[in-house]
């Protein structure tokens, strides 16, 4: 067949190709011996063994059998025997490489993978392993179905952005440090949520952050080795000592202490505890325990009052203690009252003396500096140098010192209160600022362009003539041209260039000194001396060129530039004397001599519209202020002659301007009390009048006013200027000042007072009228000691505050042991104070009512004054007797008794009827029940319990107590409100609610609870536990939990109380170590008094050994074992063998779980999450282990495949 195989191509080649013809290699046969037989192969001939032999390392041999294997080869040992012959061939899992040899097979060569979706081949040795396609995984029914992926993420809940694809289905899990709340969110891992406590007797887990600190449990404590061992216990309670039996635990110890209404001595016995002994008040500032009733108040420090429930600085200024001449100011300072110098006066050595109120110096605006005393007031006025220009302090010399600073421009000139700044001489303007002026040179003359050329230096200027404009050529590039004028000194000169762009400056009698450089085609001075004058003109651009007019113009100054320059005189006159001028030239100043007399009133103004400044002088120079830039009302002192200069604020103006200058007479009142003011006598309403004027700037008008000692005066600027008011004593004792036009006060002296008034603007000249009115008598006495007239209960009285600070009081007659209201009951907000015969204070407040327990029959004072101190509002007062106390305040003062009855309870209702009102009942109580005691109504209250002897049991301020009774008695209940101001009614509540349902611990006979069953109960009281007794089997799971919405702790002893578990949520999974009765407590997460049910389940015998000794056997590619995983921490263990390496799959199906792998040794091979298919690999023959453990509690199978 070989041979055949190697001819079929020759012949067909042969066939096909007639032109060649057939090449048989073998004729001649070259082949001889045992090795005779030929083969042509391409044209070659290849000699094989005869018929009966074999060629074996190159040798013909007899062919032998295949027993024994003559195949030695390396993976060539399949032996086949034909007609005699031996052949070898490639062992299963190897082809033959064409050499001779044999090269491993590949098992996916010829893509033995046709099955949907699953077509990606993998050799395992000489197995193909069919896997799914990517994009694809194999379901637990072994179908290739589409994956699902994480990309991109479809977790984008907060905090559950963790995306996992298991078993082809994409879970969402918790973040880092977060886990599942079991309502499908996260929440704060909780390290404590598997219980890891498991230490004997040590098997309460507290939280830290994320570790789980295993504490002792309840009623055990820890050794000091690490050891949990009982704690000593109050149960039952072992102090017995008299007054001492309150019993606690602290560190392992009892510690028995005082009972309540009880304190330790100095020797260590229990004495009775006064109410305020040890005192209990340690709210800020208030300090002060006083016993009402067995009940400490806790009462304002001295120096501090109530006001709204907090205790605030008690104004020591009221009544006003300070009575030192000149010192009447109190300000209060921790209750104590300080006395400062009266306005207008300062310390002095401890003597309140007027103050200097330019000292120190109160001026610090920028150049406004000088102070000057007015009237008890600092005016501050501009610096020397400086004038007031609107407000603000203007240089006068804007030019002194100098601030023109640029390169070259240091000119200066003062322009609108400013500084202008020219080029310097030698140096006039150019387009880069101040250039040098090139000296005048006659080497670039020429004589083309116009009929004055040549005329480029003052050497070549020709004449001009003030009237006969020249024409001037520019030509060629860079011309200028000169000419030259005589003037007198004092001629106003105007030099102009039209045409072309040019600037034009003037220069003395030597052709180089500059005498105008204004940077423009025109220059406008007044000359200051007799002689040759030279005018340049040159064009602006260097280049330019073209034609242009030179003119020139002569006039004179129309008045005097200073007070130094021979000015006209004007006489002021009544209405007014005018003057007219004109601004000759930019800078013009234009000025005036102005004879003035003594202590009269002037008044200068500018009457166009042109914006001007005015300056008046002395004839020595000395500046008098103005506010105004052009107008001026001032008050001379002595005759003199006075300079007005009139300047124009844009310095470029040349308008005309008109001045009127004016006499107003004399000042019509008195500028200070020593100048012989005249006198307003006050009287009755509606008062005596009398009109002024503010006649200058900075006038102070002033009256004389006699008043009578015990008198109340209202001194009233009614014009409604703006005014400043200040009154004065005749020795010059500052009394009051104010800026709102009207001051009330209570005379203390028959004296004349001096009242003068200012405008609040210095330049309001505007008219006022003062109207003093006397109001009469104060309407009621200013403090207890003044025979206050008496305000009996039931009654009212009605006043009014007549000037600022009036206080108002009345006598109160009171009886021991009622309740008394003392209120204000008009809209005036008012400070009420109540006072003893003897000054104690009693109270105060600015609620404008008072209500309290009188402790004493007596007359109490009530005092008021207005909340804001300058209020003259109307006020009324009214007392009321509100009776007695409605129920007594402590357990000693024979409460009544409300006895409990099952729901509803029974009730009383009250009223608390002054601050710190306590209300007290009496309940009788039996032994072993429960009982709620309760407020009913909407008002915030305290709750307070207390046995007949005192002993404190509860208190507390969530309006409801619930307890069981420890023993019959009577218990007394007291009620406070929480606020101690809130005056409201009450309803206490008794209610008997039974005994409790179910045991409190395994050691009170707790109902039985059989497995498969269920029972219900309630928490009864505030941390109330509930036991039950449940019979287990040894080697039985179990579920013990709490199958409503109530959130509870489950908690499970046995009889010995060993704690076998504990969780908060809600069920316990376990597995009974013997055969023996359980107990089961519950209580509740929070203080709630819900009902609950727990239920028992049995879940079996546990179904597999919970180690490798024992599994159940499974068998590779066999049936598969079914199983239950039946309590918390179940491991079941299975078992399989294997008789050499294997890839392999655990195929679980059912509930969630966990499966792990292992070799006999326990080391793991595989781990993975069922259900679903683990694959993994075994390299050597052997017992292999699965184990199967909780994910979650349920059923299973688990099967082992290829």
């Amino acid at each position: 067949m070989k041979s055949l195989r190697l001819l079929v191509p020759l012949l067909f080649a042969a066939a096909c190709s007639p032109s060649i013809p057939p090449l048989d290699a073998c004729d001649p046969n070259p082949c001889s011996g045992d090795r005779s037989v030929c083969t042509s192969v391409a044209g070659v001939a290849s000699c094989s063994c005869n018929a009966g032999l074999q060629d074996v390392a190159g040798v013909c041999v007899r062919a032998q059998s295949c027993n024994p294997n003559p195949c030695t080869g390396a993976h060539k040992s399949v032996c086949t025997a034909t007609n005699g012959l031996v052949a070898c061939a490639c062992d299963d899992g190897f082809r033959d490489d064409g050499a001779g040899g044999c090269v491993a097979d590949d098992p996916c060569a010829n893509d033995p993978c046709t099955e949907a979706n699953r077509g990606v081949c993998v050799a395992q040795g000489s197995t193909a392993i069919c896997r799914c396609d990517s994009g694809f995984l194999e379901n637990a029914q072994g179908v290739c179905v589409a994956a699902q992926s994480c990309t991109p993420n479809p977790c984008a809940m907060p905090g559950k952005s963790v995306c996992a694809v298991n078993d082809n289905v994409v879970t969402c899990a918790c973040d880092v440090g977060l886990v599942d709340d079991g309502m499908g969110g996260c929440t704060a891992i909780n390290p404590c949520a598997n219980n890891p406590c498991t230490q004997p007797n040590r098997g309460v887990c507290v939280a830290q952050g994320s570790t789980a600190i295993c504490q002792c449990d309840s009623g055990f404590i820890d050794d000091g080795t690490g050891a949990c061992v009982r704690a000593p216990s109050c149960m039952p309670n072992p102090c017995t000592q008299p007054n001492r039996t309150q019993c606690s635990t602290v560190g392992g110890l009892v510690t028995c202490g005082c009972d309540s209404g009880y304190r330790p001595d100095v020797g260590g016995q229990c004495v009775p505890m006064q109410a305020c002994n040890p005192n209990p008040c340690t709210q800020p500032n208030r300090g002060v325990c006083t016993e009402q009733s067995g009940v400490a108040i806790c009462g304002c420090n001295a120096g501090y009052r109530d006001q709204s429930g907090a205790c605030v600085l008690d104004d020591a200024c009221d009544p006003n203690p300070c009575t030192q001449p000149n010192r009447g100011v109190c300000t209060a300072a921790n209750g104590t009252a300080i006395c400062g110098c009266n306005a207008g006066f300062q310390d002095q050595g401890g003597t309140c003396v007027v103050v200097d109120v330019c000292s120190p110096n109160p001026c610090n605006q920028p150049n406004r500096g000088v102070c000057t005393a007015l009237n008890g007031a600092a005016v501050c006025g501009c610096n020397a140098g400086f004038v007031d220009m609107n407000g603000s302090c203007v240089q006068l010399d804007a030019c002194n010192p100098n601030p023109c600073n640029q390169p070259n421009r240091g000119v200066c000139s003062a322009v609108d209160g400013g500084a202008s700044c020219a080029c310097n001489i030698g140096y006039q303007e150019g387009p880069t600022g101040c250039e040098v002026i090139a000296p005048p040179t006659c080497s670039t003359q020429h004589s083309t362009g116009d009929s004055y050329e040549p005329d480029e230096c003052p050497a070549l200027a020709k004449p001009i003539f003030p009237g006969t404009p020249q024409q001037h050529t520019y030509a060629p590039a860079g011309d200028v041209d000169w000419v030259l004028f005589n003037a007198d000194a004092g001629t106003v000169v105007l030099g102009e260039v039209s045409g072309v762009s040019s600037y034009v400056s003037l220069y003395g009698s030597n052709g180089a000194t500059a005498i105008a450089t204004n940077g423009s085609n025109r220059v406008h001075v007044k000359l200051a001396s007799t002689g040759t004058f030279f005018m340049q003109a040159r064009p602006q651009t260097a280049s330019a060129m073209g034609n242009t007019t030179l003119s020139l113009t002569f006039s004179s100054d129309d008045h005097a530039d200073s007070r130094d320059g021979n000015p006209s005189v004007v006489m002021p006159a009544n209405p007014g004397t005018s003057v007219n001028g004109v601004f000759n030239f930019p800078g013009d100043v234009d000025c005036l001599a102005v004879p003035v007399q003594a202590n009269r009133v002037y008044q200068l103004e500018e009457l166009t519209t042109l914006d001007v400044r005015l300056t008046v002088f002395t004839a020595t120079g000395t500046y008098i202020p103005r506010t105004d830039s052009e107008w001026l009302r001032f008050k001379t002192a002595v005759a003199e002659t006075l300079f007005l200069c009139v300047e124009a604020n844009a310095s470029s103006s040349l308008s005309a301007w008109t001045l009127r200058l004016s006499d107003s007479g004399v000042d019509d009142h008195a500028d200070s009390r020593s100048d012989n003011p005249a006198t307003l006598t006050p009287s009755a309403s509606p008062g005596n009048t009398l009109t002024g004027k503010f006649d200058f700037v900075g006038d102070v008008d002033c009256l004389a006013v006699p008043v009578q000692a015990g008198r109340i005066y209202h001194f009233a600027e009614t014009s409604g200027t703006d005014v400043v008011d200040t009154l004065y004593t005749a020795t010059g004792t500052f009394v009051a000042s104010t800026e709102d036009e009207s001051h009330r006060f209570l005379s203390q002296n028959d004296e004349t007072l001096y009242f003068c008034t200012r405008a609040s603007s210095a330049t309001n000249i505007a008219s006022w009228t003062l109207t003093v009115t006397d109001v009469g008598v104060d309407d009621h006495a200013n403090s207890r000691t003044e025979n206050p007239a008496t305000l009996l209960p039931g009654a009212t009285v009605t006043g009014q505050f007549q000037y600022p600070y009036d206080t108002e009081c009345l006598a109160v007659p009171v009886q021991a042991n009622r309740i008394y209201v003392f209120s204000e009951t008009s809209n005036a907000d008012v400070y009420t104070a109540i006072y003893t015969a003897t000054g104690t204070f009693v109270s105060q407040t600015d609620t404008e009512s008072h209500r309290f327990i009188a402790g004493s029959t007596q007359t109490l004072y009530l005092c008021t004054r207005a909340f804001n101190a300058a209020s003259l509002a109307s006020w009324t007062l009214r007392v009321t007797d509100e009776g007695v106390d409605d129920y007594v305040n402590s357990r000693a003062d024979g409460p009544v008794t409300l006895t409990p009855t099952a729901s509803p309870g029974a009730s009383l209702s009250g009223n608390f009827q002054y601050p710190y009102d306590v209300e007290c009942v009496a309940v009788p109580v039996q032994a072993n029940r429960i009982y709620t005691f309760a407020e009913t109504t909407n008002v915030d209250v305290f709750l307070s319990v207390y046995t007949a002897t005192g002993t404190y049991l509860a208190e507390t301020d969530a309006e409801s107590v619930r307890f069981e009774a420890g023993s019959s008695q009577t218990l007394f209940l007291c009620t406070r409100s929480f606020n101690a101001n809130v005056v409201s009614g009450w309803t206490l509540r008794v209610t008997d609610e039974g005994v409790d349902d179910h045991a409190d611990s395994r050691d009170d006979t707790p109902a039985p609870l059989s497995p498969g069953a269920s029972l219900s109960g309630r928490f009864d009281l505030t941390n109330d536990t509930d036991c039950v007794a449940v019979p287990v089997i040894a080697n039985h799971g179990y579920t013990f939990e709490e199958t409503t919405s109530t959130d509870v702790y489950l908690t499970v002893y046995t009889a010995t109380a060993t704690l076998i578990s504990t969780t908060d949520s809600e069920a316990v999974h376990f597995k009974a170590s013997a055969s023996q009765t359980l107990f089961l407590c519950t209580r509740a997460y929070a203080s709630t008094l819900s009902a609950w049910t727990l239920r028992v389940i049995d879940n079996g015998e546990d179904d597999h050994a919970d180690a490798r000794t024992g599994a159940t056997g499974l068998t590779v590619a066999g049936s598969t074992s079914n199983g239950a995983l039946q309590y918390t921490g179940d491991f079941d263990y299975f078992t399989f063998t294997t008789a050499g390496p294997l890839a392999l799959r655990v195929v679980t199906t059912g509930v969630a779980t966990s499966v792990r792998v292992e070799t006999a040794t326990g080391t793991a091979i595989a781990t993975g999450t069922g259900p679903g298919s683990l694959t993994f690999s075994v390299t050597a023959a052997g017992t292999y282990f699965v184990r199967v453990s909780t994910g979650a509690l349920g059923a299973y199978t688990v099967g082992v495949a290829n």
